[in-house]
């Protein structure tokens, strides 16, 4: 499984950080995972799905966008 963007923005990382500084180590400046975070539709799905299932995600995501372009 993979997910993507700056976790160390995320509610729970902050208050980690705040709680337990040396609790995790942060390396250069995440600018690959902020670009990911401000940039990217995240759409998490289930890995499970049919291409039946698949086929009609893409659809459904092509007709909304359609709609707003």
């Amino acid at each position: 499984m993979l997910f993507g963007e700056n976790l160390v923005k995320q509610p729970a990382f902050v208050q980690l950080a705040k709680d337990r500084p040396s609790a995790a180590r942060i390396v250069g400046t995440l600018a690959g995972a902020n670009t990911l975070m401000d940039q990217v539709l995240f759409i998490g799905t289930h890995p499970g799905l049919s291409y039946q299932m698949i086929d009609y995600e893409m659809d459904t995501i092509k007709e909304f966008v359609g709609r707003y372009s």
